[in-house]
């Protein structure tokens, strides 16, 4: 499986990932899948790992991440339980044109 189709799989089953992103250990859950502009595009939720903007704190509604997928590698669906912030929009600005979403609660 593409890195591309393993996000879809996890934004239609809601399942946690695990993969590299210029060159940082990350652990998130997608929430929007597709494109913006030519470029494969993805809105996660960060939990886990490191990143280039600062510290990760579970919880924190600073963690939002929008991944070009052609800069993700190593990505692997993980069990564990699905990772948010009460700031969930699905007007975000990550992906314009939407394949598969996380439908807001």
């Amino acid at each position: 499986m593409t890195p591309y189709h393993i996000l879809r799989k996890a934004v239609l089953e809601r399942r946690p990932v695990r993969a590299t992103y210029r060159g940082h250990p990350r652990e998130f859950c997608p929430y929007a899948l597709g494109t913006k502009g030519d470029r494969q595009h993805c809105l996660a939720y960060q939990f886990g790992g490191r990143s280039t903007s600062g510290p990760i704190t579970r919880g924190s509604p600073a963690n939002w991440r929008c991944f070009d997928v052609g800069a993700l590698s190593e990505v692997a669906l993980q069990e564990g339980a699905w990772v948010a912030a009460p700031n969930w929009d699905p007007k975000q600005v990550c992906v314009d044109a939407i394949d598969v979403m996380v439908t807001p609660p």
